[in-house]
């Protein structure tokens, strides 16, 4: 009933429409089709290269501005609003664990690794590594909270 309730839902809006797209971008290793996604998904406002590796359930509240480059990997259960770029430095590309929320216009660049349950706050340049539970934030980033028990 939730996959269906998901395609009557992208019918009426933009962020469905997306999600329903990202969905099936996880769920297929056929490259064609995978560019063909990319091609329906840049249309609406965010642009995915086809050899990202994005895990499931990844969340798009707000999808306008969304960039993920060509190598990054983002875990499971990662969150992402709007004018969010994962993209490349010397042609390394970040790594971001499971369970992470990235907030409005954060920056995500390099061959960085961010923690499982990491949390980017709004506005944030991110150019190295953070472990698991870390709260970031500022210009460059920097650790500014460690969470005990990760993202509840």
């Amino acid at each position: 009933m939730y996959k269906l309730s998901l395609i009557v839902k992208a019918l009426y809006s933009k962020r469905h429409r997306v999600i329903l797209l990202f969905k099936a971008f996880t769920h297929t290793n056929n490259c064609f089709l995978k560019r063909f996604i990319c091609l329906l998904i840049s249309n609406l406002g965010c642009e995915v290269a086809p050899t990202a590796q994005i895990g499931n359930h990844l969340n798009l509240w707000h999808t306008e501005g969304i960039v993920i480059g060509e190598g990054a990997v983002i875990g499971n259960n990662v969150t992402l609003y709007q004018n969010v770029t994962i993209g490349q430095k010397n042609g390394k590309y970040p790594k971001i664990g499971n369970n992470c929320i990235l907030y409005p216009n954060s920056v995500i660049f390099g061959g960085i690794t961010l923690g499982d349950s990491c949390v980017v706050g709004a506005g944030s340049i991110v150019n190295k590594s953070f472990p698991d539970n870390s709260v970031i934030a500022g210009n460059p980033a920097r650790e500014i909270h460690t969470l005990k028990n990760g993202i509840n």
